[in-house]
């Protein structure tokens, strides 16, 4: 889609799907759960940074998946989901 130059307010929702895919590899490989970001332990002052629900697992680690996704489209392979997974396992399982 991004090669035949489509911009990401025009694919909003199917980024946004893939977001929230991505979000549940992340919940069914960790746990936790999706949250508001004023709901989770993002501090009041990063707040406007997130714009999507993000994932807050149980040793309290916070992803954004959506926006990542968004990033992704935006920006190319630098912003892959599969180096976000990674980094989410190193962190989950050795912190």
């Amino acid at each position: 889609m991004r090669e035949r130059g489509s911009q990401s307010e025009q694919m909003q929702e199917t980024l946004f799907s893939f977001g929230c895919y991505v979000g549940e590899v992340l919940v069914a490989s960790f746990g936790g759960s999706w949250l508001l970001p004023a709901q989770s332990s993002i501090p009041k002052k990063m707040l406007p940074y997130f714009p999507f629900m993000i994932v807050q697992t149980p040793r309290g680690m916070v992803w954004n998946p959506i926006g990542k996704v968004f990033k992704l489209f935006d920006e190319g392979m630098g912003e892959s989901t599969e180096y976000l997974f990674h980094v989410a396992k190193g962190r989950e399982e050795t912190e």
